[in-house]
């Protein structure tokens, strides 16, 4: 996974720096496709909201990102609605031969959206926290070496990690749970394009 730092202005005088996961950059274009999940407020949600075509905005990085091997047999992706700008570009680079099952949370189906993998892929959407959870407890992780990714709440992550290690026994020792804690968050539909 590759991301990329964005300056966000915030008040007078000030900048945030925030990450973001790229989904596509088209070199001969020079454009760079960023996936914005909206919150109510926030330098991010705000710059997002209020850019433009033509919105000049400083990129920073590509910074020291995890690069997430193909040698995975499977991968297990899961979110809330900030997860799925990743589990978005996760999908599209998976290879074919691998299996994935993907549980993202969203508020409604309006909020569902189509993904693009070459992996065989489980997808299975669920409406609250609660029953993200039980849906992970629920799954049957395949044989073999897998890679589990998951980003939401900081105190439903924490379950969520739980239950991969201790229900599922998925191995400690294995680069695989990586748990990202966000605030709360409300999707947005629309790709934002800042060129």
């Amino acid at each position: 996974m590759i991301t990329s730092r964005l300056p966000c202005p915030c008040r007078e005088g000030q900048t945030k720096l925030r990450d973001f996961t790229p989904l596509d950059f088209d070199i001969t274009r020079a454009e760079l496709t960023i996936d914005f999940v909206l919150h109510d407020t926030g330098p991010a949600s705000d710059l997002a909201r209020n850019a433009r075509p033509g919105t000049e905005v400083t990129i920073l990085g590509p910074r020291g990102s995890m690069v997430v091997s193909a040698d995975y047999a499977w991968t297990s992706l899961a979110g809330d609605a900030s997860a799925l700008p990743t589990i978005t570009r996760r999908l599209r680079e998976l290879p074919a031969e691998t299996k994935v099952i993907v549980v993202p949370e969203v508020a409604d189906h309006d909020d569902e959206r189509l993904f693009s993998t070459r992996a065989h892929m489980d997808l299975i959407w669920v409406r609250s926290s609660d029953a993200w959870l039980e849906r992970l407890k629920a799954i049957s992780l395949p044989r073999g070496k897998g890679y589990v990714w998951c980003a939401g709440e900081a105190q439903v992550m924490k379950t969520a990690r739980e239950l991969f290690l201790e229900h599922h026994k998925h191995p400690r020792e294995a680069p695989c749970c990586r748990l990202l804690e966000t605030g709360q968050s409300r999707i947005s539909r629309k790709t934002q394009y800042l060129t």
